[in-house]
């Protein structure tokens, strides 16, 4: 383990020195003499050096963006009578081909209620009166296009009725010179690439990667480009806006034979066209990908997609550009695959050999979430690739250990204490929560059918959608005045109020329906109130049927998993790491917060807590050769 781990910095080290002028990282897709470090003192030297040459403090820290639906070089100052007869002109060409009259597209008072709002984003769209997830599905794309153009400006008085002021509260865009230059070049090749090439952008966490993801996402709609963004979980997928590779393709829970599922997709439309329709496909977390999904994707893409056309190629011909740190957390066994032998990385399929992505590999070298605190960067470093000494695990124990020297904050706003088990994370918050005095409030989701099931779906269907849906969204959320709580959606950027702010609950208000919602001070210094918003979920087999439930975006926060924490940033982070039993748990535990004055830890981290896989260390041996 030891000679991998530094047989990867020392890697690592001559790329760095190989090349003196700052010019951006070169492409991996080159093969160098294999050397092998002799003794472990030779090794531990060679790593340190490495990790310590690895340090850039010309790059600044990287603040969290969100991908803009609107290229402002296309607003313009339009009257309601032309956005009107735009509407009016799309629903009208959709309804032809399908015999039907217009208003089955959108009616006029989902007409009125897209010119009021202009939503910019889906989930504004669906806000619409009028406007469901299938319309949202089937037109939501189009309609956010047509709505682009009038973004900004006033509207003048037209057939609508008397004129009116609307503010328009648009995403932050990611300029180029935001990005750092090993940023910029990986976001380039990614750009840049010819047909039937593939891409995968990796390092360690903090990095950017998710930070050049959102840039790619950017560009790709400035171009109108047909791509779509996906991720293995639901909670991946909702830190980039994008959707789980289950959802996107339509194949359900992925279970069963490959004519089955090829049968499935088939009959949905929809998945069909987004399939058909996809020239790039950004996959984010891709650490959590498992072998047998990408097999499963590959062969299913390989024969519908435009009929087979591209069987010969890779995923169907679609572009791959792929994001993530294998030395992070690995897939979770479903338990679907019992008589297969269980790979989970994907960098062990050959799909993943096929895509080229071993040899068309960027690594990003300098962390950003740290800044330029030098000394906890290198901890990282060290954890991540399993090689790190007693005396330092010592000196950082030192530090982060709840102490007189290190006491918890005292503005009433604690730490998130983070987990390995689901158990201890729920078993913590439900006796923190009991223990406040206040009188509790049930926040109560409100749960819709909005399509139609076929007949004769079986009533398990319908089961698992609600537990599906009841794993990222609660029936009921229990809240107390002084509640410790997070978001879990992106509400307000321009006030630092995104998925995974933390704050505290400081009253309770009724919304315009009757709700009672609550208020939140959040450690940004804002307080706003949280309104309900939607969360869907399509019926698994690809049939028509959607579940909507409408729930305060709020989860309790005094406990969370490791799990669920990776690709997030967290302010303040009470870790206890006591029964770490996975590869990567404790770098992604750690490696949430931006210093170590936001990390406390309840007991004293040990070496046995820092588990790496061979199989990983191996790989990026290999493509660091």
């Amino acid at each position: 383990m030891l000679e991998r781990a530094a047989t990867v910095a020392m890697a690592l080290l001559i790329r760095r020195y190989s090349a003196l002028a700052p010019i951006p990282p070169k492409l991996v897709g080159y093969r160098r003499g294999t050397f092998r470090v002799s003794t472990p003192a030779f090794q531990t030297r060679m790593l340190s050096l490495a990790l310590r040459s690895s340090i850039d403090d010309r790059n600044a820290v990287v603040e969290e963006t969100v991908v803009p639906t609107v290229d402002p070089s296309q607003t313009k100052k339009i009257s309601k009578t032309q956005l009107k007869e735009d509407l009016k002109k799309y629903r009208l060409e959709q309804s032809t081909p399908l015999n039907k009259p217009p208003y089955t597209v959108f009616n006029n008072a989902a007409m009125e209620g897209i010119y009021k709002s202009l939503p910019t984003t889906k989930e504004e769209l669906l806000e619409v009166k009028g406007i469901g997830p299938k319309k949202l599905e089937m037109f939501g794309d189009d309609i956010l296009s047509i709505v682009s153009k009038y973004a900004t400006g006033s509207l003048e008085e037209g057939s609508f009725g008397k004129k009116d002021s609307i503010k328009i509260q648009r995403p932050s865009i990611i300029d180029p010179e935001m990005l750092t230059a090993e940023q910029r070049y990986a976001a380039d090749l990614a750009l840049n690439l010819d047909r039937c090439s593939n891409v995968f952008i990796t390092g360690a966490a903090g990095t950017g990667k998710s930070h050049v993801l959102k840039y790619i996402i950017q560009e790709l709609q400035k171009r109108r480009s047909n791509f779509g963004v996906c991720a293995p979980t639901g909670v991946a997928a909702i830190n980039v806006g994008g959707s789980t590779l289950h959802s996107y393709f339509g194949i359900g829970l992925g279970t069963g034979s490959l004519s089955s599922l090829i049968k499935k997709v088939t009959k949905n439309n929809e998945a069909m066209k987004r399939i058909d329709g996809t020239d790039f496909l950004c996959i984010d977390e891709c650490s959590m990908l498992s072998s047998f999904l990408l097999e499963q994707l590959d062969a299913l893409l390989r024969e519908v997609r435009h009929d087979g056309h591209f069987r010969d190629e890779p995923f169907g011909g679609i572009t791959i550009i792929a994001i993530g740190d294998f030395f992070q957390l690995p897939p979770v066994y479903n338990g679907g695959d019992m008589d297969r032998d269980w790979r989970p990385f994907c960098f062990e399929s050959p799909v993943w050999s096929d895509l080229g992505l071993s040899e068309n590999t960027v690594i990003l070298e300098n962390v950003q979430r740290q800044g330029s605190n030098k000394k906890f960067i290198q901890f990282l470093n060290m954890v991540r690739v399993g090689n790190i000494e007693e005396r330092i695990l010592r000196d950082f124990n030192a530090k982060c250990l709840i102490s007189a020297a290190h006491p918890l904050p005292t503005d009433g706003i604690v730490p998130s204490r983070l987990y390995v088990l689901n158990k201890d994370v729920d078993s913590e918050n439900e006796s923190r929560l009991a223990a406040l005095k206040a009188k509790e409030v049930i926040c109560k989701a409100s749960n819709e059918w909005k399509e139609q099931m076929p007949t004769g779906t079986l009533v398990s269907v319908k089961k698992k959608m609600k537990e599906s849906i009841e794993k990222e969204v609660p029936e009921e959320i229990r809240l107390k005045l002084g509640a410790q709580v997070m978001l879990t959606r992106n509400k307000d950027l321009d006030r630092n109020l995104v998925n995974g702010s933390r704050g505290i609950v400081e009253g309770f208000v009724q919304d315009a329906d009757g709700d009672v919602i609550p208020v939140v001070r959040f450690d940004c210094g804002v307080t706003d109130k949280l309104s309900k918003v939607e969360t869907m979920r399509y019926n698994p087999d690809g049939e028509m049927g959607c579940l909507v439930r409408k729930q305060i975006p709020l989860k309790l926060a005094w406990a969370l998993t490791i799990h669920k924490s990776q690709g997030s940033t967290l302010t303040r982070a009470l870790l206890n790491l006591e029964s770490t039993f996975e590869y990567g748990q404790m770098y992604v535990a750690l490696s949430r917060v931006r210093s170590m004055d936001g990390l406390w830890l309840e007991q004293p981290a040990s070496i046995r807590n820092i588990m790496v896989s061979p199989q990983v260390l191996d790989y990026y041996n290999k493509i660091l050769e």
